[in-house]
């Protein structure tokens, strides 16, 4: 979660603040028209289940058709890619509480869009996970991804939605 020191409050104070950058609040603005985007032109024929694990997998292959497609390079893939990046991150903001954070994970200076669950320790780098399926080429990247959510998630719940900080005692205390 950003490198090998806590962040200290000056960087959590920066962090707060960056919730309200501008950039980020129009990348926001507009998830709903991208992701109506993506089911009209990236996957017209998702699953009943939009966000599911069985919604993930179809998502994941239709990705890998578009980057692997035996045509010349596919000069739309840099803005669908975005798209497949907002649909993986908002599967999991709908299915484990998640939520959009604006967020400079590798303290290089530039934030991304990532997802907070509150059951998981680390943030949902979504692009990185769409570069990792297409490099992976298996098709259950992000049904893998969505599994180990869903483990914590399930413990998370059970052990009464704990804040995160008392949920990492927990889980050093239990083992998990």
């Amino acid at each position: 979660m950003g490198g090998d020191r806590p962040y200290t409050a000056a960087e959590l104070a920066q962090r707060e603040r960056d919730q309200h950058d501008p950039v980020f609040l129009e990348w926001l603005a507009s998830l709903d028209a991208e992701l109506a985007l993506f089911f009209e032109r990236d996957v017209p024929d998702m699953p009943a289940d939009l966000w599911s694990e069985e919604g993930l997998r179809h998502a994941e292959q239709a990705a890998l058709a578009y980057y692997w497609a035996d045509d010349p390079i596919d000069l739309d893939w840099p803005e669908r890619s975005k798209r497949f990046a907002r649909y993986l991150g908002e599967v999991f903001v709908r299915s484990f509480e998640g939520s959009w954070m604006w967020i400079d994970v590798d303290r290089r200076g530039s934030n991304e869009p990532v997802v907070r669950e509150p059951a998981t320790p680390a943030y949902l780098e979504v692009e990185l996970h769409v570069g990792g399926a297409m490099t992976e080429r298996t098709g259950e990247k992000w049904a893998r991804l969505f599994n180990y959510s869903l483990e914590d998630y399930e413990a998370w719940v059970a052990a009464g939605r704990l804040s995160p900080e008392d949920w990492f005692e927990y889980r050093v205390e239990h083992g998990r």
